[in-house]
């Protein structure tokens, strides 16, 4: 009688659940996570190479609704890093920056939800804003061979900026409870340069034209989705 009551008691707390999640509710879904980023972009007819990388730890919130399985709602982001950046001349000559960076990401999600199994969203961020510390430059040239690797601190001043967007698509595992394992894949693309210190936002810092900064992203979290009611 014991073992049947306590029975009755778990699927009674599982329909409950599963109906919770695939009717309606209101999401909140905190995340933390690291991020692997990096991109690269050739500018004036293959006379500059830049790439860059920022990979670091992110955290955030998406907030929304859930109704019959589909879930949508707003996506707040951020994350502090370094900013590594590399250039690499037509002669082979090589100039390296490190700074300290933060980001800040604003996005709009859709997705669906089976309960207790996997969910699957896709993300626009209309405002993707990453802004640099800025450091004393401290040069350093090393000759290696045909090589000459010139690095310094920082290349950006105090509180300047790139602007831009993003497009996101996401898998959560469900199979620990109240917790989801993600995955995510972001393609962002900075297209504005803000300087600090001419006060001027801009068209990225370029050598020809139409060539934005585009870094990929692989974002691996652990998040706790929750209807309040």
């Amino acid at each position: 009688m014991k073992k049947s009551k306590l029975r009755l008691l778990l699927c009674l707390f599982l329909s409950i659940f599963v109906f919770r999640s695939t009717y309606a509710g209101v999401l909140l879904d905190p995340y933390l996570g690291f991020s692997l980023v990096g991109g690269t972009r050739v500018l004036a007819n293959n006379t500059l190479e830049e790439s860059s990388d920022f990979s670091g730890t992110a955290f955030g919130i998406r907030g929304g609704y859930t109704l019959l399985g589909l879930m949508g709602g707003i996506d707040y982001g951020r994350s502090f890093s370094d900013w590594d950046q590399k250039e690499r001349l037509a002669d082979n000559s090589i100039t390296e920056y490190s700074d300290e960076a933060s980001r800040k990401m604003y996005g709009i999600f859709l997705g669906y939800s089976i309960p207790m199994m996997i969910r699957v969203w896709m993300t626009y961020y209309w405002r993707v804003k990453t802004t640099f510390k800025g450091a004393a430059s401290d040069v350093k040239t090393n000759a290696d061979g045909t090589e000459t690797i010139t690095r310094y601190n920082s290349k950006f001043n105090i509180g300047s900026y790139y602007k831009g967007h993003a497009f996101g698509v996401g898998l959560g595992v469900l199979g620990v409870p109240f917790l989801s394992l993600n995955f995510e894949y972001k393609l962002i693309r900075y297209s504005e340069y803000y300087n600090s210190s001419s006060g001027k936002l801009s068209g990225m810092p370029r050598s020809s034209a139409d060539e934005d900064l585009v870094h990929q992203e692989m974002f691996f979290s652990i998040s706790a989705p929750f209807d309040l009611f």
